[in-house]
């Protein structure tokens, strides 16, 4: 085996896999929904979307006038309404802009699941689109489970990748 191979689970050489997203990928990702106006919330509010990923509650506020990042939220996102859609990618509390990618690849995930995006149409847009971009960095999301006929994504490293991949991969 050379170096920057491991053997997969079949027991034959790949390519080492960086296990971290670089830079240049998380700003593709915030480029294209930026550009492409699509809210990372979907169907619901930025709230009841990052609850379901976080406890906004245990994340401390601003410290000054909010004690949690949900008075935060809801004071920013829901009553003035005076931050960037982006913003979220850029909070430290959220862990969105480090380098290990298991957050943003869980935050993508859920901005796929039927209950946060409706259309099926716009989630194989988007997957398709996410991966096109993670697979510089060796990542990509894939269907991990089904509720009602429709996929619920995961992220994980495509050297290692367990599951059906989406298209019959």
């Amino acid at each position: 085996m050379s170096t920057g191979e491991s053997r997969n689970r079949t027991g034959t050489s790949s390519p080492v896999v960086p296990q971290q997203l670089t830079v240049v990928t998380r700003q593709r990702l915030l480029d294209l929904l930026i550009v492409e106006r699509v809210w990372w919330w979907g169907a619901l509010d930025e709230v009841t979307f990052l609850e379901r990923l976080y406890d906004l509650d245990a994340l401390e506020g601003d410290g000054f006038r909010r004690l949690t990042a949900r008075d935060d939220i809801i004071q920013h996102c829901l009553s003035n309404d005076d931050w960037p859609p982006e913003w979220v990618f850029t909070d430290d509390r959220f862990g969105l802009d480090t380098d290990s990618p298991q957050s943003l690849l869980r935050f993508l995930a859920e901005m796929l699941h039927p209950v946060v995006r409706r259309d099926p149409a716009e989630v194989q847009r988007l997957v398709k689109q996410f991966n096109d971009i993670l697979a510089a960095d060796g990542f990509e999301l894939y269907p991990a489970e089904y509720i009602s006929g429709l996929p619920v994504y995961a992220g994980g490293s495509r050297a290692t990748f367990h599951g059906v991949r989406p298209d019959g991969w």
